[in-house]
């Protein structure tokens, strides 16, 4: 499901101007797999020099991407090489988003709409 969700979202990508500058979405994990960011957003792919974003998918059938899962996401992004506090944070969900403070959310119609 992840790599199809990497290009969906790259196609979305040049439609956001405030995620200019990112042309590629990879994951990332360390060695040792206790850190694992689904969706990290840069502006290439591999090498990156800047990272945009980093994301989560929750593609659950009945939970909403949650708090629990935005204070995740924020922890895993200062494990990432290069993303500081400015990348911005996302969610791909299929069944929506409680979580407030996330820059950007995609839920089933905005992939598809990728493809259009």
């Amino acid at each position: 499901m992840e790599p199809l969700i990497r290009q969906s979202l790259e196609r979305l990508l040049p439609d956001d101007p405030d995620l200019s500058g990112v042309t590629a979405v990879g994951g990332y994990w360390n060695r040792t797999g206790d850190i694992e960011v689904d969706l990290v957003g840069a502006d290439r792919w591999p090498g990156a020099r800047t990272i945009g974003f980093v994301g989560s998918v929750k593609w659950r059938e009945r939970a909403p991407f949650g708090r629990h899962d935005l204070v995740d996401l924020a922890a895993q992004r200062s494990q990432v090489p290069g993303a500081g506090d400015e990348a911005r944070l996302i969610a791909v969900t299929r069944s929506g988003c409680e979580a407030s403070d996330l820059d950007r959310v995609y839920g089933p119609a905005d992939l598809i709409a990728a493809w259009r």
